[in-house]
């Protein structure tokens, strides 16, 4: 049986996927030269693929803490290369004359620093009662992840708000 939290992942993917395959149809007929259209695209592909593999690994990983570590690992890296897009693809559309760079990078160094404290902290996600799964990040490392989220989510607000 699939858990409450990996139906919400799962399901999250797949709006988010098909929102990417949205932007890829003007991207198209453009004949490749709207580059901002390809990058929204790597964005909302990058969401639906993070979303896709927390759903997955939270559903087939769920009674076994080991392999919902390793799924909540790599979805730092996931998320990490999905908030470095993201941040590019804000300086791309709003300040084309600035580089980007300095900021992506700090966005990488985040990422690395989130990854690295999964890999210390080692936390041991588990099937709750009520059938959904606690990540049991702790404090320090659910406020890397927070800074993560923030920057994906904040840097799409800013591109489309």
């Amino acid at each position: 049986m699939i858990n409450s939290t990996a139906s919400g992942f799962i399901l999250l993917a797949a709006g988010l996927s098909f929102c990417g395959f949205w932007f890829l149809r003007p991207y198209k007929k453009s004949n490749g030269s709207g580059r901002v259209g390809f990058l929204l695209t790597i964005i909302f592909l990058g969401y639906g693929i993070q979303n896709g593999w927390m759903g997955l690994g939270m559903w087939i990983f769920a009674h076994n803490s080991e392999g919902l570590f390793v799924t909540l690992l790599v979805d730092n890296i996931l998320l990490t290369i999905t908030a470095a897009f993201c941040v590019y693809t804000s300086y791309y559309i709003f300040s084309p004359h600035v580089s980007p760079w300095r900021s992506i990078m700090l966005t990488v160094l985040l990422g690395t620093i989130a990854t690295i404290t999964t890999v210390i902290s080692h936390p041991l996600p588990y099937l709750t009662a009520h059938n959904s799964i606690e990540l049991n990040t702790g404090k320090g490392l659910g406020f890397l992840i927070f800074y993560l989220l923030f920057i994906n989510i904040g840097s799409s607000i800013y591109i489309f708000g």
